[in-house]
């Protein structure tokens, strides 16, 4: 019951921060309407009677650290976002070091990945070394954010990651000393993309699958958190990373073949005029054009996949 309430209150606090910054730019009235489509339906009321006076109240203020800084997101690191919370310490003020728990699972990880994966790196040179930055990568393979750090070498990537892997206590306590960020996918996760907003003010990296979830060799819509992001921060750049051979990786004794690209996306960097779906679908056409998507397990599973991918397709329809 007191992680379910501190959840809530957390999830509560992350959407004040959002409307805060969408009542800035949109105004009450256009707010009221972006609100609903938006997620806020998970966390609070959406009548527009009540979001109207909440942002005529302006019931969560900037921080001063935020007003300071001129932030444009609303967002602030502090009170709202605190270690045992549902963001725990991927919440915190990133500092420029890279975490040991992080050094530390990239350091265990790169045998497997370089030696045993045969990895090969394409275009490392366009990850910036420092300032604001966001990944836009496929997903194949729950190896594939392991795949990319080790890929990135020294650059810390904050992944979004499904919130259920931090159900089991241990699983938490190293995702959170990595610095990833838990989200609750396919619900407006105001409070993750708070985090993340801040993570990248701060000139961090941080690394999105568009696409929600593991293909397993289904083509997958994609959603627009990867964009808000973008378009969040002014400056932020955007890379394509392109991730292939990853669900190979456990196929013994097979060696796969993995191979990472990154890439700036055709098109250039994000600009005011584009929509957060709009470039997010831009970048992730071009990161399947080249990386489509691969069937996991071995023969007997690969089938049973290959059937389940058929029958998605024929009933999926692109939004």
């Amino acid at each position: 019951m007191a992680a379910h309430r501190t959840r809530l209150v957390t999830a509560r606090q992350g959407q004040c921060r959002a409307a805060n910054s969408f009542a800035t730019r949109l105004g009450p009235d256009l707010f009221v309407r972006k609100a609903i489509g938006w997620g806020l339906r998970d966390y609070a009321p959406t009548d527009p009677e009540w979001v109207r006076a909440f942002v005529a109240a302006r019931v969560c203020v900037l921080s001063p650290v935020a007003a300071a800084s001129g932030s444009r997101s609303g967002c602030q690191v502090g009170p709202a976002v605190t270690p045992g919370s549902r963001l725990g310490d991927a919440g915190r003020v990133p500092t420029a070091r890279v975490p040991l728990t992080y050094a530390t699972v990239m350091a265990v990880a790169t045998p497997v990945v370089r030696w045993w994966g045969r990895l090969e790196v394409v275009g490392q040179e366009l990850l910036p070394a420092s300032g604001p930055t966001i990944l836009m990568v496929n997903h194949d393979s729950a190896w594939d954010p392991v795949i990319v750090g080790v890929a990135a070498r020294r650059r810390q990537i904050r992944a979004l990651a499904k919130a259920s892997l931090w159900k089991a206590a241990p699983m938490a306590w190293v995702l959170d000393r990595m610095g990833q960020i838990p989200i609750e996918r396919g619900r407006g996760d105001a409070a993750a993309l708070c985090a993340a907003i801040e993570h990248l003010q701060q000139g961090q990296c941080i690394g999105v699958f568009p696409e929600g979830t593991v293909s397993r060799g289904r083509k997958m819509p994609v959603l627009s958190g990867a964009g808000r992001l973008a378009l969040a921060v002014p400056g932020t750049r955007v890379l394509g990373v392109r991730v292939t051979g990853a669900v190979d990786i456990i196929r013994v004794p097979h060696r796969p073949a993995i191979r990472v690209e990154f890439f700036d996306p055709e098109g250039g960097q994000p600009t005011a005029q584009e929509s957060a779906i709009a470039l997010t679908r831009r970048v992730m056409t071009q990161v399947r054009a080249q990386a489509p998507a691969a069937l996991p397990g071995r023969a007997k599973k690969r089938a049973h996949y290959r059937r389940f991918a058929e029958d998605h397709t024929a009933n999926w329809h692109p939004t």
